[in-house]
């Protein structure tokens, strides 16, 4: 049976990036699949402002995440990676996290080193808790999987700077990451930088009115994400 985490690797191993689009509800990725993308992101920000209209800071529950996805899933036949923020707590948290995602029908997820309470480095004022706090998350993450092409993404911040983010991006593959989503990064010469010292698999978010540098995707895959 082709499963979604099988697709999803098979996308990955193409030639040239893949993009996602951030989605929220059934309806969103819809109009995203129509739309022509092949993979969707389940974004904890974007379910937060359309569910509690709240910015993402934490309020998503590990419940709600989930049920998101279900729905989802009912829907489309895109691969679909949930934004489970921290894992919703400790390693023993993060493999509840992973067991109910799994069973979802999903093609993966992403966990992050942010402290509580949350704050995406792409808007500010907020903290990492350590990268070996991180890494006994991926690993309960990884041995917690059911199937192995299920998609362990982990992501970190720039709060520490661009040679922190290498050192911890390495440390999170090793760990068993499949890739890590890297978010925060000010300038194209930071990003550039930990594409080229990082020499891991990467990903990285283009969002509008953030921080971030905004541009062309093709400039951002030249990099190496």
């Amino acid at each position: 049976m082709i499963t979604q985490a099988k697709t999803l690797r098979e996308l990955i191993d193409r030639p040239g990036p893949v993009v996602s689009l951030g989605v929220w509800d059934p309806f969103s990725a819809i109009v995203a699949e129509q739309e022509g993308f092949e993979l969707l992101t389940i974004f904890g920000s974007i379910t937060s402002w359309a569910m509690l209209g709240k910015t993402d800071t934490g309020y998503i529950t590990q419940t709600e995440m989930v049920d998101t996805a279900r729905r989802v899933m009912q829907c489309v036949s895109a691969p679909v990676i949930v934004d489970c923020d921290d894992g919703f707590g400790d390693p023993i948290n993060v493999i509840r996290t992973v067991n109910l995602v799994e069973q979802a029908g999903v093609a993966g997820l992403y966990i992050e080193d942010l402290s509580r309470p949350l704050r995406c480095s792409a808007l500010g004022d907020g903290g990492m808790i350590s990268s070996d706090a991180m890494v006994q998350k991926i690993r309960a993450a990884v041995e917690a999987r059911k199937d192995p092409d299920f998609f362990i993404m982990a992501r970190t911040d720039a709060y520490e700077g661009a040679d922190e983010m290498v050192v911890r991006a390495k440390k999170y593959v090793e760990a068993g990451a499949d890739m890590v989503l890297v978010i925060g990064l000010m300038t194209v010469e930071d990003m550039k930088k930990v594409a080229a010292e990082a020499d891991v698999p990467l990903a990285t978010l283009q969002a509008a009115r953030t921080k971030m540098p905004f541009i062309p995707t093709k400039d951002v895959a030249d990099m190496g994400y």
